[in-house]
């Protein structure tokens, strides 16, 4: 019995779309469940945890300064 997990094929179906399907082209930086664009949550949105997160990635890299300055 499987309470919480998708089969391999379920969890790859939106993935395959999205890379096969013509009338998916039309969608750029979209969040997609299940073939169907999604909000994305506010969290997501907030430009301060994303420039933590990218700072911490830069180091943990070993970029240590921003490659795109």
């Amino acid at each position: 019995m499987r309470l919480f997990f998708t089969s391999a094929e379920e969890g790859a179906e939106t993935s395959v779309y999205l890379a096969c399907d013509p009338d998916a082209a039309k969608f750029s930086g979209e969040y997609f469940y299940k073939k169907h664009v999604e909000p994305s949550s506010p969290a997501s949105k907030n430009l301060e945890s994303a420039y933590r997160l990218y700072n911490i990635s830069l180091r943990l890299a070993g970029l240590g300064s921003d490659p795109l300055s």
